[in-house]
């Protein structure tokens, strides 16, 4: 899962530790729970989980907080969907998820909507990404787009070069 997340991300081979670590905190304060292991025990990683990751790492690199990601990821069933979609779809229409960071989400009242609308990612299909860009009324800003379709290929591509044998496609129909 490194070594993959490593390629997508052209981590330097001299901050594997610094990559490994991120990994290690993903998995302290339980972003795939299904993951505890105990100390040297090296964690057996789904496809769905390896997804899941890439995912948590594409929010990272817009500047989310460990935590953040979590909070946003536990609707990850109804994410699960979107990203299913890109992996079958193989380049036939870009999934995107619609994103708000709100780093102040903690400090509005629950009730807001702009608080609902910024505590959840939102997949859509690329025939709908002008309106997403425009944005729905009393949305919060910014807001940020994930290529889940370029990062399910990107994925696809480092797996076919870490593991020339592995059966992506068994792997995705158990997805």
């Amino acid at each position: 899962v490194e070594e993959i997340l490593a390629t997508v991300h052209e981590i330097a081979p001299s901050k594997r530790v610094a990559l490994r670590s991120r990994v290690k905190h993903f998995q302290r304060i339980g972003l795939l729970p299904q993951l505890k292991t105990g100390t040297g025990t090296r964690a057996p990683y789904t496809i769905e989980d390896l997804l899941q990751l890439m995912l948590a790492f594409q929010m990272l690199e817009l500047g989310l907080t460990p935590e953040r990601i979590k909070a946003l990821l536990r609707d990850w069933p109804m994410v699960r969907q979107s990203v299913f979609q890109a992996v079958t779809r193989r380049g036939l229409q870009k999934v995107f998820i619609e994103l708000y960071p709100s780093a102040l989400s903690g400090l509005r009242e629950p009730t807001s909507e702009i608080e609902e609308i910024s505590n959840a990612l939102l997949p859509f299909d690329a025939d709908e990404l002008v309106d997403r860009i425009k944005g729905p009324a009393g949305a919060p800003a910014p807001m940020a787009l994930v290529d889940v379709s370029e990062m399910v290929n990107r994925v696809r591509a480092a797996l076919r070069q870490a593991a020339p044998d592995f059966d992506y496609v068994g792997s995705v129909m158990d997805f």
